[in-house]
């Protein structure tokens, strides 16, 4: 099952909320999208973001109803220091807007939880390990990210 973000009229967001637990969060503007979601590991659940909406903010609503997960994964297209969530972009000079928010998702990792971004070289440049630090900060969680493409 792969829900997308916002859930249909026909499902209740609270109620699918607690009966799956998320671990990727898959920006849709990623090409091919589609078939990363069909070749997922079973038991593995996505959200496909909505690309008119705040990626960030979309991540946050779902993670309030979740504790102890070991790792989330979040695919989307990236650049140095940068991943781009729905219609929003989270870097360095972004990350004090949304501190609150990602504050907030300690609550739904696990002690030592991870947090694994795919994108495009998102840690690519040496300049950008103090986005990533204060990610981590933020969020109390392992931080890794991609160096390349």
């Amino acid at each position: 099952m792969v829900p997308k973000f916002p859930y249909s009229q026909q499902c209740s967001p609270i109620k699918l909320i607690f009966c799956w637990l998320p671990s990727h969060f898959i920006d849709p503007a990623v090409e091919d999208h589609q078939t990363l979601m069909a070749g997922l590991v079973p038991g593995t659940q996505a959200v496909l973001l909505d690309a008119k909406q705040n990626g960030i903010e979309q991540i946050s609503e779902i993670l309030q109803y979740h504790s102890q997960l070991q790792a989330i994964h979040i695919i989307a297209h990236g650049s140095p220091g940068c991943i781009y969530l729905g219609n929003s972009v989270l870097n360095r000079h972004t990350l004090p807007r949304y501190q609150k928010q990602l504050q907030g998702w300690q609550s739904a990792l696990a002690e030592d939880a991870d947090i694994l971004l795919y994108g495009c070289r998102v840690a690519g440049v040496t300049r950008n390990a103090s986005f990533l630090e204060k990610l981590a900060t933020f969020t109390q969680a392992n931080i890794a990210a991609s160096t390349s493409i």
